[in-house]
């Protein structure tokens, strides 16, 4: 059964307004997340490559 749209959007509907949080600052909150992401990886990458 289709979903049903009960009310409109108070925003429009672009990838900018679904990305962006509105207590994020622009690029560098995304610049910290991804070099936590790798930094993360990397942890993970050098546990799985010492267990094996």
């Amino acid at each position: 059964m289709p979903g049903t749209i009960t009310g409109i959007p108070s925003v429009s509907l672009s990838f900018a307004n679904n990305f962006w949080g509105k207590d994020d600052a622009g690029v560098g909150p995304m610049m910290e997340r991804m070099h936590n992401a790798k930094a993360t990886c990397d942890e993970l990458k050098s546990f799985y490559s010492t267990a094996c």
